[in-house]
């Protein structure tokens, strides 16, 4: 989390401790001082990437569903999230 908005990372560093380093509009976040991940910040409160949501949903809820479904499912999820 960064000035109230959230932004995804790998679920592997999920638990972990991160560190979190703005550059220009660009947050970079770093685990063990390696850059691990780069978002864009802005003021929507939801900042997630494609592929973190596939891993996270693909390592739990939809471990089951066929790539395409996750996808779907993904795109539907982030035009809401933009909404709020």
């Amino acid at each position: 989390m960064y000035n109230k908005s959230k932004y995804s990372v790998s679920p592997k560093y999920v638990g972990h401790t991160v560190e979190l380093a703005v550059q220009g509009k660009r947050l970079q976040i770093y685990y063990n001082k390696e850059l691990i991940k780069t978002h864009e910040i802005s003021e929507k409160a939801y900042h997630y990437d494609k592929d973190d949501m596939k891993e996270i949903l693909k390592s739990d809820a939809f471990r089951d569903r066929a790539d395409g479904d996750i996808e779907r499912y993904i795109e539907h999820s982030l035009a809401i999230y933009d909404r709020l």
